[in-house]
């Protein structure tokens, strides 16, 4: 008898714990997404939803065959291309005659990804600079120095030969969000 309610309590103590981790874990995951939720209601009312979804485009056709390497607070990633992990918008500044969209790239659901590339880490600008009136990118940035330029003329072109080619190559490691879009534009 003693035996049954030892392994009872045993039992039930693991089980108590796997639930509550499994919430926890839950709300974690689904903070980004809530987030996004949020701020793309806002964006609706500003009339910038499907602009959003462009600017979201650009950023994965920008950065989607870079890998990541360091996650905020100072987090080691392995090195996994940037289209295979979710992008969320995590930031609306304005309105007013500029606004300034926010994103990041999430690994596991839960780390932001700050930087790319092998050896020296190169920031992601993820901060995206429009001008709200005419509905046009003015610049990316990160840390509030906006840009259009780079060395490889990413930012002005970001939709090149070797993203498609890319694309194209790992279809099935895509995020899902991006592979849709890409499916919409033609590219399977």
């Amino acid at each position: 008898m003693i035996n049954r309610l030892y392994f009872f309590i045993i039992i039930s103590t693991l089980y108590s714990c796997n639930v509550k981790k499994s919430v926890v874990d839950k709300s974690v995951n689904n903070y980004y997404q809530r987030r996004e939720d949020s701020l793309t209601q806002k964006l609706t009312t500003l009339n910038l939803t499907s602009f959003s979804d462009s600017i979201k485009w650009n950023l994965y056709c920008i950065y989607g065959n870079d890998s990541s390497s360091w996650g905020l607070d100072n987090k080691n990633l392995p090195n996994i291309p940037l289209a295979f992990l979710k992008l969320k918008l995590l930031s609306v500044s304005g309105p007013a005659d500029t606004i300034i969209l926010f994103y990041r790239f999430i690994y596991q659901d839960s780390i932001e990804v700050e930087s790319y590339g092998k050896g020296d880490r190169k920031p992601i600008a993820g901060e995206v600079m429009i001008d709200f009136q005419k509905k046009e990118i003015i610049g990316y940035g990160v840390d509030f120095l906006y840009t259009m330029d780079s060395q490889d003329g990413k930012f002005r072109k970001p939709f090149r030969p070797e993203i498609i080619s890319f694309i194209k190559n790992n279809k099935d490691k895509l995020d899902p969000w991006f592979k849709e879009e890409a499916e919409k534009r033609g590219l399977f």
